[in-house]
């Protein structure tokens, strides 16, 4: 029942600058990670799959804990939708229109394509086969993201369960029994984090069983006796268990890397118990009775594997002044558990070893015929076979560490996960572009208004054949003049284009005042504009430019 610190910024210094900005960031935007959604089919610019993607963001940012979406579909959406109205989802147009005109680097984060017929130069045959949607998520711990994950996940399958698109679709072509048109699944780091904290949450306490089980297993099989080994076994449980009993009651709450720290303790505490042990057997053996044993087993030992223990326990604590909590309280957990493991050694483990002697428990057997702990002559040692009951309690010992091991790594979160593949048969499909001649220019009408829209000839805003072909007078103007007719540009398109600039400006020296032998962003953005007025392409001034200043 102890809690895992699952918001990763809480496992480093709380003081440092990088907290400090992470905090300051989701202070002023509202969010502190993205989750991912990736929609995948055919064609995923069929208005079914335009239509998911809407309405499904749409109810997502409706949650407390999505502050935003972004994606090819939500962007289109937000740019059409109009205060006060219902908010529609665009078009098959609109999204076609926007993905052939937006930049290569933008269109490649948002959408993916399939090249229907191999053929890597002829994008005319690619298809859109999948695409992102990133919503951007408030300040939450693992615990609450997980849910909202969940939700979003169900909420995504009805929504693809309750899609009316035929396996023979032209837009989506006929695909294997079973797999859905549509495939769309949270993906991303937030994601990952999930699975992580639900896999420690998991394997925690099988992790420590598993341990335990195998540490048993194997001192059963070495001593041949299941006293022996629950004898040794005392410190570990006690450790382990008070350490959980401590942490709980102080509700601690326990970082990531604490979660190994049970099989650790495990593996270094289990040593003070089978030290003492040994010896105690030892001290049998020179005829010794049981209290005299211990009492020499533990003067020649203890001091020993004390300051063995005090070596750990020193080691481990010295993480405690480690500014980062990952590290401070895998220090604290540790250091705990060996302190009490060693107090359970030293304090409890002599009486439980008289005891246990006394009873037989320990199978300490005279070969000369002098019973266990009468006199000082009896040839004492360690059962070299099991006498009377150690061999069936042996045996039995056997199945239920083993038994106990396996069930522990059964019971264990060990699956890897089977990745899925979806493969469709995409079919090229094709859509007729038409070039208009006119633009329309939209009016802002008062509610219940209509209007025709108003049109205006496309191209260049000034005629450039009213200019001569060469180079306008000026200190720089030749300089402008080669450099677009370097370029492919008409020389009365060129000298259309300086002459603009000079008046958009002012004249020459107020367009070299701004900036433009620099150049400064202000006089470039005069010249792309003069440029773009006499017809010039956008592509081909930014070339010239280039070739200017690099």
């Amino acid at each position: 029942q102890t809690r895992i610190e699952s918001d990763p910024i809480r496992w480093i210094d709380q003081g440092s600058e990088v907290v400090s900005d992470i905090e300051r960031l989701e202070i002023e935007t509202g969010f502190s990670s993205t989750l991912g959604v990736l929609v995948e089919a055919n064609n995923v610019f069929d208005q079914q799959v335009i239509d998911l993607v809407h309405d499904f963001a749409i109810d997502a940012e409706a949650r407390t804990e999505v502050v935003s979406s972004s994606s090819l579909v939500t962007t289109l959406s937000k740019i059409l939708a109009v205060n006060g109205a219902t908010p529609l989802s665009p078009t098959e147009e609109d999204v076609y229109g926007s993905a052939t005109v937006m930049p290569d680097d933008i269109r490649n984060a948002l959408v993916s394509y399939t090249d229907v017929n191999n053929t890597p130069n002829n994008p005319a045959d690619d298809v859109p086969s999948s695409m992102q949607l990133n919503l951007r998520l408030a300040p939450a711990s693992l615990e609450e993201r997980a849910v909202l994950v969940q939700d979003l996940r169900n909420d995504l399958q009805a929504r693809i369960a309750a899609l009316d698109i035929p396996s023979t679709s032209i837009l989506l072509a006929e695909l294997p029994d079973g797999q859905p048109p549509v495939r769309a699944v949270p993906a991303g780091l937030a994601t990952v984090g999930i699975g992580l904290l639900e896999n420690l949450e998991a394997n925690r306490a099988a992790l420590t069983y598993l341990a335990l089980g195998l540490a048993g297993l194997y001192l059963v099989l070495r001593t041949r006796s299941l006293g022996r080994a629950v004898l040794a076994l005392v410190p570990v449980f006690l450790a382990i268990g008070a350490g959980a009993l401590i942490v709980w009651a102080l509700d601690i709450t326990l970082s990531p890397l604490t979660t190994v720290s049970g099989p650790l303790v495990v593996a270094s505490v289990a040593e003070f118990s089978v030290l003492i042990m040994g010896r105690h057997i030892e001290e049998r053996q020179t005829g010794l009775d049981p209290r005299r044993a211990v009492d020499m087993a533990a003067r020649r030992t203890g001091r020993a594997f004390f300051t063995s223990a005090l070596t750990i326990i020193g080691g481990f604590a010295v993480l405690i002044s480690s500014s980062l909590p990952l590290l401070r309280d895998f220090g604290i957990i540790v250091t705990l558990n060996v302190a009490i493991a060693l107090i359970s050694a030293l304090v409890l483990m002599p009486p439980l070893l008289v005891w246990a002697d006394e009873r037989g428990m320990l199978h300490v057997k005279d070969h000369e015929g002098t019973a266990a702990g009468e006199g000082s002559g009896g040839a004492l040692r360690l059962a070299a076979a099991f006498p009377g009951s150690a061999t069936p309690l042996a045996a039995v010992g056997v199945l239920a560490f083993g038994g106990g091991a396996v069930a522990s790594y059964v019971a264990a979160d060990t699956s890897t996960g089977t990745p899925v593949e979806v493969s469709y048969a995409s079919i090229a499909t094709t859509t007729t572009s038409t070039t208009s001649t006119t633009t329309t220019t939209a009016t802002t009408l008062a509610p219940g208004e209509t209007a025709a829209p108003t049109t205006a000839p496309a191209g260049p805003l000034i005629d450039p054949s009213q200019f001569p072909d060469g180079a306008p007078p000026g200190g720089i103007s030749p300089t402008l003049f080669e450099l677009l007719t370097a370029q492919g540009v008409a020389g009365n398109v060129a000298h259309c284009a300086i002459v603009t600039s000079y008046d958009a400006a002012g004249g020459e020296q107020q367009l070299i005042d701004l900036g433009l032998l620099v150049p400064s962003d202000a006089a470039l953005a005069i010249v792309r504009q003069a440029a773009a007025d006499c017809g010039i392409a956008a592509e081909t001034i930014d070339v010239a430019i280039a070739a200017q200043f690099g």
